[in-house]
């Protein structure tokens, strides 16, 4: 399971949950910057936010 927690200016936080039936076996979150070509820091894409969700979504999975 995955949801996108947080999105504040190039920030963007996503949680982990990996299940067997309704055990958790183990959870992350991975926090990632956007960045220009050049390497200046940016807003996410709205393609990037349309695939992982509003914050708080529940298992934002793009097909």
């Amino acid at each position: 399971r995955t949801r996108c927690t947080e999105i504040r200016g190039a920030r963007v936080r996503i949680e982990y949950e990996l299940l067997r039936g309704n055990v958790l076996l183990a959870s992350g979150r991975t926090v990632h910057a956007c960045v220009s070509p050049e390497g200046r820091v940016i807003r996410p894409f709205p393609e990037l936010l349309r695939l992982t969700g509003r914050p708080g979504d529940q298992a934002a999975n793009p097909p």
